[in-house]
Formats: C-alpha cells, sequence, structure tokens
C-alpha cells in the first residue's frame, strides 16, 4: 500500500503522454467511403491537381461530410521537377498550421500512395514530436511518400532526420516489391 505522498509525488513526475493522432493518408475514394460511413467525424486535406479539380466529382462530397476542409493544388512532381503546378513550401506549411489543433484527419490525393503519405508523414512528425514516430502513420505496403513534399516538410520543421528516414522506408518498399 502506498501513502497518499507518494502517490501525489508520482502523479506530478509522470512524463506526459504523447497520444498518436487519428491521421490517415488515403485516395480520394477511401476518403469518401471513410466519411460516407462517418460523416462530420474527420477534418480532410484534399489534394488534387489544379487542372482536374473543377471536374472531381468526389470534392463536393468530400466537402460536405468532412467537418472541415483545406484543399492543397499540386501536381505530383518529385525533386528537381519544377513547374506551373508543384508543391511549394506555402502549401506544405499551409497544411502543417491547418493540422495543428485537430484530430481526426484524413488526407487524401488522387491514389493514396504519394502525395497524401507526404504530407501526412510530415504532420505527424510535427504533431508526434520526431520524425521517427511521424512513419506511424505510413503503410509499408502501400504508401511510397513524395520526396520533395518531404523534402519542403523537412526544411519548415527544421527536422534533417525526416529525410533520411523516408529515403530508408522507400528503400524498404521498394525492396519488397522486387
Amino acid at each position: 500500500m502506498s501513502s497518499p505522498l507518494f502517490n501525489r509525488y508520482v502523479r506530478r513526475w509522470k512524463r506526459p503522454v504523447v497520444s498518436e493522432p487519428k491521421l490517415l493518408a488515403v485516395s480520394h475514394e477511401e476518403a469518401l467511403k471513410l466519411l460516407t460511413e462517418n460523416p462530420k467525424k474527420y477534418h480532410v486535406i484534399y489534394i488534387t491537381d489544379p487542372v482536374d479539380l473543377p471536374h472531381d466529382h468526389r470534392y463536393k462530397e468530400v466537402v460536405g461530410k468532412a467537418i472541415s476542409t483545406l484543399v492543397c493544388l499540386f501536381r505530383d512532381v518529385d525533386i528537381g521537377e519544377t513547374g506551373k503546378y508543384a508543391p511549394t513550401h506555402d502549401v506544405v506549411k499551409k497544411a502543417i498550421d491547418w493540422s495543428e489543433r485537430k484530430e481526426n484527419i484524413i488526407v487524401c490525393c488522387y491514389s493514396g500512395i504519394s502525395r497524401a503519405p507526404a504530407i501526412a508523414y510530415v504532420i505527424a512528425a510535427k504533431k508526434l514530436v520526431t520524425a521517427e514516430w511521424g512513419l506511424k502513420v505510413l503503410d509499408r505496403n502501400k504508401h511510397v511518400p513524395n520526396l520533395f513534399i518531404v523534402q519542403l516538410g523537412s526544411d519548415i520543421l527544421k527536422s534533417p532526420d525526416m529525410f533520411g528516414l523516408i529515403l530508408r522506408f522507400r528503400e524498404e518498399v521498394f525492396a519488397r516489391m522486387s
């Protein structure tokens, strides 16, 4: 049996518990399914190609079923590629800032393989304090996070280890595929 004094001491000195965010990286189709099953349960970061947005039939349905929505318009381009629709520092920063005080977040892009996992990873690395913990939101059987987005996120969060972790993660994914 412990004393009340001991219990107060232990309570005061317990380490804070870092809870994992409910953060999913999925395709537009999977996001719509989740939101149909659970309307108004999730906040959504909807990533799409700027040219596709006017013709995207899922967009309006997702927006109607989400608690709130942030739209990010950029193409799935990799490091070294430039162009009118490449992801930017500002877009990645906006996604990080927007998600700051939110739980139950779906990050979705057309296929849910590259752009959404990259943004979800950057957000998770920020919310979970370390880049290594951020890997928990990724599925090794499905996700291949976009390196350009991770590089932008690494610069924003001033976390150089993020990029190396994702390189190793991707190498593992590609090794399984071969």
